[in-house]
């Protein structure tokens, strides 16, 4: 299936869930954002979500500092 994750154009196998993307593209899933098509995911339902083709995913890295 056609994702666009991060504003780029990826191919994945059907069926894999948001953490497995996740998992499988070396984000770290416990310290990354996830939103599908827009909707904050919760970290705990990252293995339950599960994108269609042309759904949009964002990956964002939290910034710490001070």
């Amino acid at each position: 299936m056609r994702l666009r994750i991060d504003d780029l154009e990826e191919t994945w196998p059907d069926g894999l869930s948001l953490g497995e993307i996740l998992r499988r593209r070396g984000d770290p899933a416990d310290h990354v954002l996830v939103e599908l098509n827009g909707v904050h995911v919760r970290r705990d339902e990252l293995d339950r979500t599960f994108p269609k083709a042309g759904d949009a995913i964002e990956v964002l890295l939290p910034a710490h500092g001070g």
